[in-house]
């Protein structure tokens, strides 16, 4: 026993120090991907010295774990019988049951985690051609927060809005300009809403959708048009008759079948807060986001708002001298008013998804190192279970088997653990998939491609750590291996 758990460490003490290398190639590597991708300040990926301490403490349990088990079955091993059986010609030395579920642990493991990478593989596709239908490359959009202590009631707010927005409009090279709570593409605020002549069990049973302050010019700014009814317009100020514009979605959910222009709706659970007038029906602009799960929402005036928190959208070319022009006309106004967040609606929408592009990649990483240890894995067993029969194999070839013979045969012993865990791993990998509803993109966690494709791969992985210890075993002269036994 001494001496196999002496030959497992000393292969643990040399894996560890190869894989810290590799563990710090990889996670510089890791921070210079996700630069471009600017993600939040919280993701800091570093080496410190407590999860080195971790993963090499695992890796000697695991070394330990690995040469105690084999160790301590061949210290109770009958001396006798272990003979008669290397006599035998029907296998030599069985494969341990251990080594055997191990390997098919490897396989469904592989399997889900190659399932998770599948999903981010076509999310990540989809995020780089996915059309979303509305402009976005020369929209420029910024942010500003209108302070409690100059703007402390609604009404002067509304009157910096509306000079910022006039002005805003009057730029050199702007087509259409607005100012709005949210852009599309990126998640606007759920609320609940309550359409009028429709009965509710109670106020949690009121449906909830997506809201947005808008001003005019809104849709026109962002290619859009309106569908029926109008759009907002300066007749729709904070004394004025409640109205509200809904997107096509609200309309198929919440007013099937009929025509909402004219409608009453209320937004909130407060009974006593007033009811909106619908005006118009909008094309949808992705108001939950570029995943777009619950899409129904509502917009209302930005005037009837009461808003602090604004957002600059203009149409024209979205640059760095337009960025300047922008900044120069809200300092015009309130000198001790930034901007911030300047970029396209693009690249705010590509912001938003930043963990896409962060952690896609590292799945992938996992999935294809899973799927290796996998490999590796069977072709250790297959190689010693057919280690263990050269003779039977050298007796096959004298007699005249062929080497499609030796395959079958081999396949025959790989089929099992390779079927129980590909059976194993597909309910794994469902399970995972839809865990990842949320945050895959415009995929289906059961996309049969993904999974036709991983069975195709794990397969193929399958044959070539089974093929090559056959080939090897084939390509030798059948009298050698016969006088070697």
């Amino acid at each position: 026993m001494a001496q196999l758990l002496a030959e497992s460490l000393v292969l643990a003490v040399a894996g560890t120090a190869v894989g810290m290398l590799v563990a710090q190639v990889g996670v510089t590597m890791f921070n210079s991907a996700i630069v471009d991708a600017d993600p939040p300040f919280w993701v800091d990926v570093r080496l410190d010295t407590m999860p080195l301490l971790f993963a090499a403490a695992l890796t000697g349990l695991a070394a330990l774990l690995s040469g105690a088990i084999p160790a301590w079955r061949a210290s109770r091993a009958d001396v006798s019988e272990a003979l008669k059986d290397g006599a035998r010609s029907a296998g030599g030395l069985r494969i341990g049951r251990v080594s055997r579920i191990l390997v098919t642990l490897e396989i469904v493991l592989s399997f889900g985690l190659l399932a998770a990478a599948g999903l981010m593989i076509r999310s990540m596709a989809n995020l780089t051609t996915h059309e979303y239908g509305f402009a976005m490359d020369d929209v420029f959009t910024a942010r500003l927060v209108l302070p409690e202590g100059p703007y402390p009631d609604t009404a002067s707010r509304m009157r910096f809005l509306s000079a910022l927005e006039g002005r805003l409009s009057a730029l050199a090279g702007v087509r259409a300009a607005t100012l709005t709570s949210d852009f599309p593409g990126l998640s606007a605020d759920r609320t609940a809403v309550v359409v009028d002549a429709v009965t509710y069990a109670d106020a949690s049973h009121y449906p909830v959708v997506r809201t947005a302050a808008i001003g005019v010019r809104f849709f026109e700014t962002f290619g859009r048009m309106i569908v029926s009814g109008r759009e907002f317009n300066a007749a729709d100020h904070g004394t004025a008759p409640g109205v509200a514009i809904v997107n096509e979605s609200f309309a198929e959910k919440l007013v099937p079948g009929a025509d909402p222009i004219g409608r009453r709706i209320r937004l909130g659970r407060d009974p006593s807060a007033p009811w909106l007038r619908i005006v118009g029906v909008a094309p949808d602009l992705y108001m939950a986001g570029a995943e777009d799960r619950d899409p129904a929402g509502v917009y209302v005036p930005l005037a009837q708002s009461g808003e602090r928190f604004i957002g600059l959208a203009l149409r024209g070319p979205a640059g760095a001298t337009l960025a300047a022009a922008v900044r120069a006309e809200v300092s015009a106004l309130d000198r001790d008013l930034p901007i911030y967040f300047p970029k396209t609606l693009r690249r705010a929408i590509d912001d938003d998804l930043w963990s896409y592009r962060v952690f896609g990649p590292l799945l992938v990483v996992v999935g294809a190192a899973a799927l290796f240890l996998a490999t590796v894995g069977l072709y250790s067993l297959m190689a010693f279970a057919i280690r263990q029969r050269r003779r039977e194999i050298g007796v096959r070839m004298a007699l005249g088997a062929q080497p499609v013979d030796l395959a079958r045969l081999v396949a025959a012993e790989v089929t099992v653990e390779v079927g129980i865990g590909l059976v194993a791993g597909a309910g794994l990998a469902v399970s995972l998939s839809s865990a990842m509803r949320s945050i895959v993109f415009h995929v289906s966690p059961h996309d049969p491609v993904i999974y036709a494709a991983l069975v195709g791969t794990l397969v193929l992985a399958a044959g070539l750590a089974a093929w090559v210890p056959v080939r090897r075993a084939i390509r030798v002269d059948p009298t050698l291996t016969l006088r070697d036994q």
